[in-house]
């Protein structure tokens, strides 16, 4: 929450309105959404998600059926390689604009796409600005993980960093008990937004079996003072393992699994307005308020199995409210226990 996105977009859009074929790229397809929404359409400026823009590059419409990680990290990568060969100027930007760099600084032959986009025929060669932060590298698995600085300083020596220690997103009292529930160290000298009442997080405890009516009573509270649309549900879980998930998978039995079905947005249809993610598709997005649920020994243990610690998962998870996030908790992991 400390304006990366912000400075990136607007380098890039300074870059493509000098007459510099400029590219803006991210790993997570709605991020890329929203900062095609925050450019707008502009000459010289093409905005991608990885995915999107490999495909294109290989002159292909989607991705292979039933297409596995391997797919995305690996084999379409190398496809894109290949096409590059065959068509050295396809991008020849000026420009390139990595936002949520970390998603991609343990992938080498993405990295390997990126410095092939760059300008072939240009004297001054291309304009590189990265932005990214190491605590939210969810996407990988441990042996993935590094140093996204470290990284980008090996492959570009003159490379500079700029730390961005004042927190645009989030209130003071999130950003504190943030780093208490995490145990993970943030950053931060200043905030931009005042202290409110009201603000920070908020943990609800719920029994094994009780989480569907902790989370009707929470959003039912919260409605009463926020709009649908300012609020997120996120779980570490995707749809099929999710809380939410299983809820529409499901025949609604209890009122509270009735007024659920009803309010939340339904993933088939137009129903509902209070719409629900995993924590990993709203990486690099905000909210007003978020819901996290499915905090639970399953999920800690699930996130341990790829080396990562359920701290940098909530890390991320937390961060994506501005004024205040509350947490369904079955089971907090020792860390937050502890606190």
């Amino acid at each position: 929450g400390t304006g990366k996105t912000y400075l990136l977009l607007e380098a890039a859009i300074r870059t493509a309105k000098a007459g510099h074929r400029s590219l803006v790229v991210c790993w997570n397809v709605m991020m890329a959404e929203e900062l095609r929404r925050l450019t707008g359409p502009r000459q010289n400026l093409d905005v991608y998600d990885f995915n999107t823009l490999m495909l294109s590059i290989c002159g292909l419409q989607s991705n292979r059926k039933n297409a596995d990680n391997t797919w995305y990290d690996q084999t379409l990568p190398a496809l894109a390689l290949e096409a590059l060969d065959q068509k050295p100027n396809w991008g020849d930007y000026e420009g390139i604009f990595v936002d949520e760099f970390q998603d991609i600084a343990g992938n080498p032959t993405i990295l390997e796409l990126l410095f092939k986009l760059s300008a072939s025929r240009s004297s001054k060669g291309t304009r590189l600005v990265f932005a990214g932060d190491k605590n939210q590298q969810i996407l990988s698995d441990k042996d993935r993980s590094r140093n996204p600085f470290d990284v980008a300083k090996f492959l570009i020596p003159d490379l500079v960093q700029v730390r961005l220690r004042t927190n645009c997103r989030n209130v003071p009292e999130l950003t504190k008990e943030l780093a208490t529930l995490t145990g993970l160290k943030v950053d931060i000298l200043k905030h931009r937004l005042p202290s409110t009442p009201g603000g920070g997080v908020e943990i609800i405890e719920a029994r094994p079996g009780k989480e569907i009516k902790a989370l009707t009573q929470t959003l039912k509270d919260l409605l009463k003072e926020y709009r649908p649309q300012d609020i997120r549900v996120l779980s570490p879980f995707g749809f099929n393992s999710s809380l939410i998930g299983r809820l529409f998978t499901s025949e609604a039995i209890s009122a509270d699994e009735r007024w659920l079905k009803n309010t939340l947005r339904n993933p088939v249809g137009d129903l509902g307005e209070i719409r629900w993610r995993s924590i990993s598709k709203f990486k690099g997005l905000e909210s007003d308020v978020v819901v996290l649920t499915d905090v639970n020994d399953q999920a800690k243990q699930l996130v341990e199995t790829t080396g990562k610690s359920f701290g940098e998962v909530l890390y991320v998870g937390i961060s994506r409210a501005r004024h205040k996030c509350v947490i369904i908790n079955s089971e907090l992991p020792e860390t937050a226990a502890k606190n």
